[in-house]
C-alpha cells in the first residue's frame, strides 16, 4: 500500500535515480500512479526480459497485474491472521478465500496472457515437446 502524505526527499530521489537507471538500459518506467510496491513488481517484471518484451499496447494489463500481484500478497497476509486468530466467521473466511482465489486466478490469466507465467513457456500444448518428461506418447498419438 501506498504511504499517506507527502514523500520524502530520500524517497523522491531514490525513485527519480531508478527511472534514470531503466531508462538508461531502454526498459519502460513503472507508471507514476503505481504505489512502491507495484512499481518493484513492475521493475522485477520488466528487467527480466529484452527491453522489446512488453510494447506500450501491453503496459495496462501489465500494470494491473503489478496491482494485483500486491493486492493477492495483501488478502492472503489478512486471510492467514484471520484464519490464525479465529477472528473471522465461517462465512467471512469463504468470502475472503473467494475474493483472494477470484484474485489469482486473474493474475495467472494475466500472466499466461502477457507470455510470462509457467503455462505460457512450455509444455505439450505449446508445441514444444522437448519440455515434457513423459516418455509415454499421449493415448491419441500411439
Amino acid at each position: 500500500m501506498a504511504k499517506r502524505g507527502t514523500k520524502s526527499a530520500a524517497d523522491r530521489t531514490a525513485e527519480a535515480r531508478e527511472r534514470r537507471q531503466s531508462k538508461a538500459l531502454g526498459l519502460p518506467a513503472a507508471p507514476s500512479h503505481l504505489d512502491k510496491d507495484e512499481a518493484k513488481e513492475w521493475d522485477a517484471i520488466v528487467s527480466r526480459y529484452p527491453v522489446d518484451r512488453f510494447p506500450r499496447s501491453t503496459w495496462p494489463m501489465l500494470e494491473n497485474y503489478c496491482v494485483l500481484a500486491v493486492l493477492g500478497r495483501a488478502e492472503t497476509a489478512r486471510y492467514k491472521k484471520a484464519m490464525k486468530d479465529d477472528e473471522a466467521s465461517f462465512g467471512e473466511l469463504r468470502a475472503m478465500r473467494s475474493d483472494l482465489e477470484r484474485t489469482m486466478k486473474t493474475l495467472a490469466s494475466f500472466g499466461v496472457r502477457l507470455g510470462f507465467a509457467r503455462t505460457s513457456l512450455s509444455g505439450r500444448h505449446n508445441n514444444d515437446p522437448d519440455s515434457t518428461n513423459d516418455p509415454d506418447p499421449a493415448p491419441w498419438e500411439d
